[in-house]
């Protein structure tokens, strides 16, 4: 995991940039993406702090939505169910990891994630 050097000016921008980590737990799947998309256009512009903690969780969600899919079809082959569960953990734990670091003021790259921002 390596982390991006960005330091944030205000409070406010540490709390924008742990939102965009934090809608990416909302369990409806294109709401997790929207959320941090949205954030992203909200904000661009006015802060980079924001703008990469908002493409990077955009990015990851997607990255987890695919892996949700291709679980969801390896369930005919149970190693699915086990995928799933998996995939949700490890969401939920990232996802917590970089909304603390955006807190703090840093930014937090996902491992594994594809970057399509």
């Amino acid at each position: 995991m390596t982390e991006v050097n960005i330091q944030p000016n205000l409070e406010i921008e540490r709390n924008w940039a742990m939102l965009a980590h934090l809608l990416g737990l909302v369990p409806i799947p294109f709401i997790a993406i929207l959320g941090p998309l949205l954030v992203w256009l909200i904000k661009k512009g006015g802060s980079s702090f924001i703008e990469t903690n908002a493409k990077e969780s955009a990015s990851f969600q997607i990255t987890i939505l695919l892996a949700l899919l291709i679980s969801g079809w390896l369930c005919l082959f149970v190693i699915g169910f086990f995928m799933i569960v998996a995939v949700l953990i490890a969401d939920v734990v990232l996802v917590i990891t970089a909304a603390v670091k955006a807190k703090n003021g840093e930014s937090f790259r996902y491992p594994f994630a594809l970057r399509f921002f």
